[in-house]
Parts: structure tokens; C-alpha cells; sequence
């Protein structure tokens, strides 16, 4: 695959979105909860890969169907939009490749049947968010509410699902944990959603998207997103306070996952200066 098609594929996909602020707080649930379940170094391999394509997979279809539905305001704000670049065939064809990727892992890991459950519901809710008549993002908290369960809180629970909820519970207090993530991912994801609505007001007024970010001033969101922050920490160091005899194990998962940022990083920044400019999805 050469350079160009790798950073076409990228910008369909927003892996840089997904990488950067969807995976990391999944995979640090993962870190968290491998040491706990007891798998051998083969499995625990194989189901990290497996949740990282299922992640993967949910926040892409989320963005190129939030895409489709947009491509008519993101013409009128003059914003690049993957959906009108590829057509509504390639479009759908891409969706489907998503959705079949999504399950077609939950198949590999064996998950229960749950999973499927929490997985449908992170598709539809995406679906929900964007497109009409519900089209959430336009109505007030609801949107970023759906977007912060969708992106962050359901992704979460289906970890606890994948990994096997029944291998945990004599170790840890899932009384605890499950309140403490759900929590913490909520209040992440909560004010991911707001800081990004007041980031893109000014595109949202040029296309006239009644976002939250329109209906409250953005001084306002911000103070609102900065108090979040006081329920988001603790929550995230009881989670970790509750694994605390576990935490050797964890520490070496997390610099390895560093390591492997740091690579991606690197070939991100090779790939996006090597793209040529006006490229049909090569936008930046």
C-alpha cells in the first residue's frame, strides 16, 4: 500500500482522532483489567489487538456517518468532508466494511453475547447523534450526552464484557470499578465533546448547526468542561487505587503502549508531510 493510500485511508477513518483521545483511555481499562483475568501472554496479545480493531472500527463508522450527514453543512462552512469526497456508494460500502470488522472481532474474541448488545448499541447511538429526525448533536446536552456514552462510557463497558466479567469479580470490587469507570469516562468524554463544540462554533454558526456550543456562551462551556474535571480525576484514581496490587503488571502495558504511540506518532507525521495537497481525502 503506498504512502498516499495509507493517508487516504487514515483521513476516512480519523485514526489520528480514534488514536489519540479514544484508544488510550480503553486500553488503560485493558492494562488495568488483564492482570486480574489470569490469560496467558498468547490470549492477552490477541484480545488487546482484537478491542483495538473493534475500537478501531466503531469510532470510524461513527465518524464518516457524522460525515454523510454533514456533507451539507461542512460545504457551507467550507470544511473538508470524507462522505462527499468518497460518494454515497463508496460511502456505504465503507460503513459496512466498519460494521463488519466491528462484530466479525467480538466473533474472534469470543465474546459473550452481551458484547453484541453494547456494540449494537455504540452503532446506533453514533447513527442516532447524526442523523435526522433524532440527529442528537442539534438538541441541546443531548448530544454531547449521546457522544460521551457512545465514544467513551459504552466502549468501556464492553471491555469489562470482552475481557469476561465472571474471571474478575472474586479479585476486584466491581461494585467499585464499574461505578469509577463509568464515571470517569463519562466526565472524559463529556468534555472532549464540549471542548470540541466550542472549538468548531464558528463552522457550526456558517452552517447553521444548533450545537450546544451555540446555545451557551463558549467562556461559559469551557468553566463547565474545566469543572468536570473534579469528578473525572478521583473517579480515575480510585479505578486505579482498586488495582493497586496489580500495578507492577500494569506499568509494564503502559510503557509499551507508549512505545507504540511514539512509532505511530512518527509515521503520522512522515505520512501527512509526504501527502500531496488537494488530495481527494488527504485533508489535514
Amino acid at each position: 500500500m503506498s504512502g498516499q493510500a495509507v493517508f487516504a485511508f487514515s483521513q476516512i477513518t480519523r485514526s489520528s482522532t480514534w488514536w489519540n483521545f479514544k484508544l488510550p483511555p480503553v486500553l488503560l481499562l485493558v492494562y488495568l483489567l488483564l492482570p486480574v483475568t489470569g490469560l496467558g501472554p498468547v490470549d492477552a496479545a490477541l484480545l488487546i489487538a482484537l478491542i483495538v480493531v473493534i475500537v478501531a472500527a466503531a469510532a470510524s463508522y461513527g465518524h464518516l456517518v457524522n460525515d454523510f450527514f454533514d456533507t451539507s453543512c461542512d460545504a457551507l462552512a467550507g470544511k473538508p468532508n470524507a462522505a462527499a469526497q468518497l460518494g454515497n456508494r463508496r460511502c456505504f460500502a465503507w460503513l459496512l466494511f466498519f460494521t463488519a470488522v466491528g462484530f466479525g472481532s467480538l466473533v474472534l474474541a469470543r465474546a459473550p453475547g452481551e458484547a453484541y448488545g453494547l456494540l449494537a448499541l455504540i452503532y446506533i447511538s453514533v447513527t442516532l447523534y447524526s442523523a435526522p429526525p433524532t440527529r442528537t448533536k442539534e438538541r441541546g446536552w443531548l448530544g454531547p450526552v449521546f457522544d460521551a456514552a457512545a465514544a467513551h462510557v459504552i466502549p468501556a463497558l464492553l471491555v469489562f464484557s470482552v475481557l469476561g466479567l465472571e474471571s474478575t469479580q472474586s479479585k476486584i470490587n466491581l461494585a467499585i470499578v464499574i461505578p469509577a469507570v463509568v464515571a470517569w469516562q463519562f466526565c472524559f468524554g463529556l468534555r472532549a465533546i464540549l471542548l470540541h463544540q466550542v472549538q468548531d462554533r464558528n463552522n457550526d454558526r456558517k452552517s447553521n448547526t444548533s450545537t450546544l456550543a451555540r446555545q451557551i456562551k463558549p467562556a461559559r462551556l469551557n468553566m463547565m468542561a474545566t469543572g468536570l474535571l473534579r469528578t473525572e480525576i478521583p473517579a480515575l484514581l480510585l479505578l486505579i487505587w482498586s488495582f493497586y496490587s496489580y500495578l507492577p503488571a500494569v506499568l509494564w502495558f503502559v510503557l509499551s503502549y507508549l512505545g507504540v504511540a511514539l512509532i505511530w506518532r512518527k509515521f503520522a507525521r512522515r505520512e501527512t508531510a509526504e501527502a500531496l495537497p488537494g488530495d481527494v481525502t488527504g485533508r489535514v
